[in-house]
């Protein structure tokens, strides 16, 4: 057995963000327009490289979800899922490392488009997903034209509004199979987490990138940097194939440098392999230039920079002192440089490794 004693690590960070933008967003909205597989033209991510040309390069680990009704729902869901594992658990029901049928759920609820859930067990696939109208003219939402009340909102897809004929979005009057509006990102985020955990405190902040043309990028990719170090994957709206207007969501999880040029990593939500595009505005000359941003983050147990944990306690963890941790990683993975660990009785049988400036106590 180990007791643990206090210890102190100096640690400093750069953070750099704006404030919390909301559905009342100042940017002009614009969606995503693209489905389950990548427009015509799209190449898949390029796996080999002259590694003597890159500079820096830094990438999260996150889980790798295939497109699941949309591609805003997945990339935001892969960042949760990647919270859920790093102190977190209450986001996904079990392990969130792969992409598992209660993910799929909790990404967009409901059956698959040619095999949809019987009547009386409609989620976000029947209610709004249904007719798929990815190709063609936007039809009504079947819930519409079947005159049922749609279901309660409960997966990342209700409340990021996808695929809803009703939505207007931009020049769009509504939203296709699969679309998603920028403007809902950041409040989806919010709102599902609140939804699986209510000492789980959320944000997120959204960037507006495409008004950018022929700007210096330099701050553009501070933000990346600050919130990658950071071990905060983001979501990026891009335009993949070079039309020179946005149609698609990806999860951000890397930078670097490459001959010079700046460089971010995502899972674009059709690939497990991760993907590596030039950090740049949009263009009607090349693939994969960035129109909007998002960071995210989250505040785990009552948000005053104290943690618990009690190796005996069985239930909903959140990491305060009525709803401990059960293990010392989960606290330490959830917890920033200067807070607190208490651990209950002070003992742990194994060994943990801190990589982080935290204090340790006893309860």
């Amino acid at each position: 057995m180990k007791r643990l004693g206090f210890f102190l690590l100096f640690f400093a960070a750069i953070y750099a963000g704006v404030g919390p933008v909301s559905a009342a967003s100042v940017f002009p909205p614009s969606c995503s327009t693209t489905g389950p597989l990548p427009p015509p033209g799209v190449e898949p991510p390029r796996v080999t490289f002259d590694r003597r040309a890159i500079v820096g390069e830094t990438e999260i680990a996150i889980p790798a979800y295939n497109w699941r009704h949309g591609c805003g729902p997945t990339a935001v869901g892969m960042v949760i899922g990647y919270w859920d594992g790093h102190g977190y658990p209450e986001l996904y029901p079990g392990d969130a490392s792969t992409q598992t049928a209660e993910v799929d759920q909790l990404i967009a609820s409901g059956g698959e488009i040619n095999a949809p859930n019987p009547a009386g067990h409609e989620g976000n696939c029947e209610d709004y997903c249904l007719p798929n109208d990815e190709v063609g003219a936007l039809q009504t939402d079947a819930y519409i034209t079947a005159g049922r009340v749609p279901h309660a909102d409960n997966s990342i897809a209700d409340w990021m509004f996808t695929s809803r004929s009703t939505y207007p979005c931009g020049a769009s009057l509504g939203q296709k199979y699969g679309w998603s509006c920028s403007n809902a990102i950041s409040d989806a985020f919010v709102s599902y987490v609140n939804s699986r955990c209510d000492s789980y405190t959320p944000s997120s902040n959204e960037y507006f990138w495409r008004d950018d043309t022929g700007a210096d990028w330099d701050g553009n990719w501070n933000i990346l940097k600050a919130e990658i170090d950071g071990g905060r994957p983001m979501v990026f709206l891009v335009d993949s194939n070079g039309d020179g207007g946005t149609d698609h969501f990806v999860a951000i999880v890397g930078y670097r440098l490459n001959d010079g040029h700046y460089e971010y990593a995502c899972k674009d939500t059709w690939n497990v392999a991760t993907r590596w595009e030039r950090l740049r505005e949009m263009s009607n000359a090349y693939g994969w230039g960035v129109g909007y941003a998002y960071s995210f983050s989250l505040v785990n147990g009552d948000g005053d920079g104290k943690w618990y944990v009690d190796t005996a306690y069985v239930g909903v963890e959140e990491g305060t002192k009525l709803k401990p941790f059960n293990t010392l990683l989960e606290a330490v993975t959830a917890a920033s440089p200067g807070n607190w660990i208490y651990v209950k009785g002070g003992l742990i049988d194994y060994s943990v490794t801190v990589d982080k400036a935290v204090y340790l106590g006893t309860y």
